[in-house]
């Protein structure tokens, strides 16, 4: 019995079935918004109680901050009212008592006294065999169709029914067979939870081109033809659908998300904002616009924020809110005002650690040191261990690397630090004994990694060859 009410719930709140998948659990969309699902009551979508005892409520006057129990003021399916709610202290919900085994359910939910009488209607599956009765105070006694799906197109009579008055289908089936003389249609059930959106009589065979509607939290992507059923894909994360026949995509939950298409597959936050999308039905939208160029590329604490090193309110449009610290300061992501900024050490002339250098404007740590020059006090720039060596303006003390050889230099080669000969010597530096680097000879000159005497370039021929042409020109203007 309770498996045939829980299967009659499910066809009687397919109007509702779409809230399932967008609010929370026992929760519905009902009028933009969710609320408890019939036969449970709260004081919020998300605080949703079932109903004792059978009883039932109303989706939407069972949702509030002062609902209690009293919102349950009916019975469910296949009981009937033998005491209404009461709304005054001690609240209570409506008493109910089972229509019994003739499955058999009053013809509407009605929040006033019923008798047994009143269970004057067959569940679906079932066909009428002995009306109910007022005056012997008893429920219709009803039979099963005894075929999978089958049901009576004619609920709501006094009339006694035989096999053959389950002569349609429930929805989620379509006819393969009409009703024969003796025994109810054959059904056969639509594929992948498809239901169809025109009813099919019991005179019209069909077949599974009629399943042609997509449960709701899914979505048409091959319309029902001929004799193929609709083809249906579930909806993306954040996002979802109410069951329909026709070619539609999903809805994101979050109202900023740009709308779900045939090229928009998921549902994210649009161009010029940051964060993430709602996750929930009526969550707020987690899309903050963040067009601002100097803006943070995340959010910081849940807003847009100015990007490291500036200051300032990101704006939405025209120019950047977000300024740019003075002489190279520093700031973390998020602050807002010139205050913030911390000066960076002194550049050009002004560089005063004793082991840094001015280098294109810019103080920074002497070659063979490491890290970032003070301002004041002791040095920031700290040497390389011994038998090590590093580039001028090196930061970490992975830049130091072993060079011991005292004509040593270190230089990139191919974006690589590497131990050479320094500048005006050739060779190859030595790690022990004496130095593998050799001076150009006659205080000639050479580029730092030379390794060949042919790479120094001698200074006296330099001065030959100025000679040379000096007396050239002399003699050009004697002859």
């Amino acid at each position: 019995m309770r498996r045939l009410i829980t299967i009659f719930l499910i066809f009687a709140l397919a109007r509702f079935s779409n809230a399932q998948l967008q609010c929370p659990m026992n929760a519905s969309y009902v009028n933009s918004a969710c609320v408890c699902s019939g036969g449970y009551y709260g004081t919020s979508a998300s605080n949703c109680l079932q109903c004792p005892g059978n009883s039932w409520s109303i989706p939407g006057p069972n949702t509030g901050p002062s609902v209690n129990v009293s919102a349950c003021i009916m019975c469910a399916v296949g009981y009937y009212v033998t005491a209404t709610a009461v709304t005054s202290s001690p609240v209570a919900a409506a008493q109910c008592s089972s229509c019994g085994s003739g499955y058999s359910t009053p013809t509407s939910q009605e929040a006033v006294i019923q008798h047994l009488s009143s269970c004057n209607q067959c569940l679906p599956g079932y066909f009428l065999h002995t009306a109910a009765s007022a005056g012997s105070n008893t429920a219709a006694q009803c039979i099963s169709c005894n075929s999978d799906g089958a049901q009576t197109s004619l609920y709501t009579t006094t009339t006694q029914q035989v096999s053959t008055s389950c002569d349609s289908c429930l929805p989620s089936y379509y006819y393969m067979t009409s009703a024969p003389t003796i025994g109810a249609a054959g059904c056969t059930k639509c594929p992948s939870g498809l239901t169809y959106s025109t009813p099919t009589s019991s005179n019209n065979i069909s077949n599974a081109g009629v399943c042609d509607t997509c449960p709701a939290g899914t979505y048409v992507t091959a319309i029902a033809s001929g004799s193929n059923p609709a083809t249906c894909s579930p909806c993306p994360p954040n996002s979802y659908s109410t069951s329909s026949n026709s070619k539609q995509f999903c809805t994101c939950y979050d109202s900023q998300a740009p709308a779900l298409s045939a090229s928009v597959t998921s549902c994210a936050c649009p161009v010029g904002y940051l964060g993430s999308v709602a996750t929930a039905p009526l969550a707020p939208s987690g899309c903050v616009q963040c067009s601002d160029n100097n803006a943070n590329p995340t959010l910081v604490g849940g807003a847009c924020v100015c990007k490291p090193n500036y200051y300032g309110t990101p704006t939405t449009s025209g120019n950047s809110g977000c300024t740019p610290c003075p002489n190279n300061g520093t700031s973390p992501a998020g602050t807002t005002l010139q205050s913030g900024c911390q000066q960076a050490p002194a550049t050009g002339g002004s560089c005063t650690d004793t082991n840094a250098v001015s280098a294109n404007g810019s103080c920074v740590c002497k070659a063979n040191t490491y890290g970032t020059p003070n301002t004041s006090g002791q040095s920031g720039c700290t040497p390389c261990s011994n038998g090590q060596m590093s580039m001028q303006a090196s930061t970490q003390a992975s830049a130091c690397i072993a060079c011991s050889d005292q004509n040593g230099a270190v230089i990139l080669l191919n974006n690589i630090p590497t131990c050479v000969c320094k500048s005006n010597y050739y060779g190859n530096p030595t790690s022990s004994g004496n130095s593998g680097c050799t001076a150009c000879p006659n205080n000639g000159t050479s580029a730092a990694g030379s390794t060949a005497s042919t790479s120094c370039k001698s200074s006296s021929t330099s001065t030959s060859k100025l000679f040379l042409s000096v007396v050239a020109l002399l003699l050009s203007f004697l002859f």
